[in-house]
C-alpha cells in the first residue's frame, strides 16, 4: 500500500493527517509526503515523522495534481491512494481496504462512506455514498469522497496518473477513467476516512471555478478512445448537467445574466428537465434583473 499526502501550508492540520496514516494497523504502508514549499511549520511537522516516511520533499511544484503524481511515480505498492493534508484515515481503513482487494481479486478500485467534520472529529456526520455507476458519475453526482478511494497500481498504469491541467476536478477525472476502464467496488460498513470541512479548503475557496473545470473535465474524458457505450450514451446528459451548474453560478453568484441564460439554453437543449431544478434564488435573480431594467427605462423616460 502506497499513500501520498500532498501539502502546502497545511501545518495546522498536517500532524493529525500524518498520524492517521502512521497509526494504521496495517504493517506494510509506504507513506510519502510531498510538500509544495510551505512557509508555515509544515516542514517541522514532517521532520518529526521522517524516520517512518518512505520519502518526503518540500519544494515548489505545479500544483496539487503534480505533487500527487510525483509521489505516485515513486510508489512501489500494489495499491495506491492519496490523502489530502487536512483529511484523516479512520482506524483500520488501510487493512480493511487490503482485505477487500484480497476477497475480490477482480476489483480494480474501492471506495466507501466518509465522515465530515468542521472542527472536532468527535462531532462528525456520516456521508453515505452507496454503489455508483459510470452513468451516475456523469449525470447525477460527484459524491464519491476522494479520501476513501484506493486503486490497484495495475489500473493506474492502464488509465494514467492525474491530469495536471486540472486543479479542482482531477479526482473526478480519475474516477471517470477508473469506472470506464476498471471494475469498481463500494465498501459498506464504517467510513474509511474523515473529511475536514473548513473555509480555507480549496473546494470552498475556489468553488466558483468548479463548473468551468467540470466542463473541461468532460472534454478531456470524452476525448479518450474506446470509451464504453454507457459513457457515450450519457454524454448529452452529462454536458447538460454541468452547463446547468455554470448557469447557476453565473446567475446566482456572479450576476452575469447573459452568460447565465446562454448556459441555461445549452442545459435545456441537453436535458429539458433540468430547468425544473433551477433554484428559487436564480429565478429571483432573473426577475430582479428584469425589474431593475424596467425601473431604469421608466426613469429614463421620465427624464
Amino acid at each position: 500500500m502506497s499513500v501520498v499526502t500532498p501539502s502546502l501550508n497545511q501545518g495546522e492540520f498536517l500532524e493529525a493527517t500524518i498520524r492517521s496514516v502512521l497509526d494504521q494497523d496495517y504493517p506494510d504502508v509506504e507513506y510519502m509526503v510531498v510538500d509544495g514549499g510551505s512557509t508555515d511549520d509544515s516542514v517541522d511537522v514532517i521532520r518529526r515523522h521522517e524516520a517512518r516516511l518512505a520519502w518526503w520533499v518540500s519544494e515548489p511544484d505545479r500544483g496539487q495534481s503534480h505533487a500527487i503524481n510525483k509521489g505516485w511515480q515513486r510508489a512501489t505498492g500494489e495499491i495506491v491512494a492519496w490523502l489530502n493534508a487536512d483529511d484523516l484515515y479512520t482506524p483500520c481503513a488501510i487493512s480493511r481496504a487490503v482485505a477487500v482487494f484480497a476477497r475480490h481479486p477482480h476489483v480494480d478500485l474501492i471506495y466507501g462512506d466518509c465522515y465530515e467534520f468542521e472542527e472536532d472529529p468527535a462531532h462528525a456526520r456520516i456521508r453515505h455514498v452507496g454503489t455508483k455507476t459510470l452513468r451516475g458519475l456523469l449525470t447525477a453526482s460527484l459524491d464519491i469522497p476522494q479520501p476513501t478511494v484506493f486503486l490497484k497500481r495495475s489500473l493506474l498504469d492502464r488509465i494514467g496518473i492525474l491530469d495536471e491541467s486540472l486543479h479542482l476536478t482531477m479526482d473526478y477525472h480519475l474516477l471517470l477513467r477508473a469506472f470506464a476502464f476498471g471494475r469498481p467496488h463500494y465498501v459498506s460498513g464504517p467510513p474509511l476516512a474523515s473529511i475536514r470541512v473548513h473555509p480555507a479548503a480549496k473546494s470552498f475557496a475556489r468553488a466558483a471555478s468548479f463548473p468551468t473545470e467540470l466542463i473541461e473535465t468532460l472534454d478531456h474524458f470524452y476525448a479518450l478512445p474506446d470509451l464504453p457505450t454507457e459513457a457515450l450514451r450519457a454524454r448529452r446528459l452529462a454536458y447538460a448537467q454541468y452547463a446547468y451548474a455554470r448557469a447557476d453560478m453565473a446567475l446566482s453568484v456572479r450576476k452575469s445574466y447573459l452568460e447565465g441564460i446562454a448556459w441555461l439554453v445549452r442545459a435545456y437543449l441537453g436535458n429539458p428537465s433540468l430547468l425544473a431544478r433551477l433554484p428559487r434564488a436564480v429565478w429571483r435573480t432573473l426577475i430582479g434583473a428584469r425589474a431593475a431594467a424596467w425601473r431604469e427605462r421608466t426613469l429614463a423616460d421620465k427624464r
